[in-house]
């Protein structure tokens, strides 16, 4: 499975888990996953925070119903929200990814999200590509310019 869509299983999962009686339905889009890199972009995230930025799946009124940090050293965190109290984080679901596989996703999330303009799209939006080893150099280089501006 690309990273790609591992982080969506692991947002899915997280949702059936712990939201048993939100049904896809009740979810935009029939529960599609968004890029939030509309806040601070992904090199901000990734320099500052340490975590790509955040992955999200809402329910149809706008409120989100599951949030996805993916930090660089692979560990994931799943904060789910409750319909009737959107802003009441009602549990936390910790998953982990290969540091490799989330380096590769948030290079190719910074060049085909970032990069081309496109802030807060659904993933489905964005056909999977495993970026170059240049390509990765070349995020990990504007990451390093960003930290010393």
């Amino acid at each position: 499975m690309n990273p790609k869509e591992h982080i969506i299983t692991i947002i899915k999962d997280a949702i059936a888990k712990h939201l048993p009686n939100v049904k896809p339905e009740d979810l935009e889009e029939r529960g599609k996953v968004y890029y939030m890199n509309d806040q601070n972009g992904t090199i901000f995230d990734w320099t500052m925070n340490k975590h790509a930025s955040a992955f999200m799946c809402f329910y149809n009124d706008g409120m989100g119903a599951a949030k996805a940090l993916v930090y660089d050293d692979g560990a994931v965190n799943v904060y789910l929200y409750e319909p009737e109290a959107p802003h009441k984080n009602m549990a936390e679901e910790k998953a982990s990814m290969n540091a490799t596989d989330v380096l590769a996703l948030t290079t190719f999330m910074y060049f085909n999200a970032d990069a081309e303009d496109r802030y807060g799209k659904s993933l489905d939006d964005l056909e999977y590509a495993e970026p170059s080893e240049e390509k990765i150099a070349e995020f990990q280089k504007l990451c390093e310019e960003s930290e010393n501006e």
